[in-house]
């Protein structure tokens, strides 16, 4: 996160990511449950995605209060429960990760 900027809040379910940023600049988010091949963000947010490393960077300007909303887009498929265990699980876990990370970025 940018110098002199804070997160307000932030929110996931495992297949999108909601928060509220106070600041501008450049905010580079990589997902725990990642974010699919072509994640989709707010309209008129400019952002980047690199599919290599799984990070999407996301423009935030001019300085003041933004809410985002990212979704991931992946393929339609049918959970494998032999291969996906319990994917409820999986996004509280990404979820709880995402707030952990936040707060430790706020801390500072």
């Amino acid at each position: 996160m940018p110098q002199r900027s804070r997160l307000l809040s932030l929110d996931g379910d495992g297949t999108s990511l909601s928060f509220t940023f106070e600041g501008e600049g450049w905010v580079e988010i990589q997902s725990a449950s990642g974010l699919g091949e072509d994640p989709q963000v707010s309209s008129g947010v400019e952002s980047a995605f690199d599919a290599a490393t799984g990070r999407l960077r996301v423009h935030l300007a001019p300085i003041g209060v933004h809410e985002i909303k990212i979704v991931e887009s992946a393929p339609d498929r049918t959970p494998d429960p032999d291969k996906d265990g319990d994917l409820g699980d999986k996004a509280d876990k990404a979820k709880r990760k995402a707030e952990a990370k936040a707060e430790k970025l706020a801390e500072k």
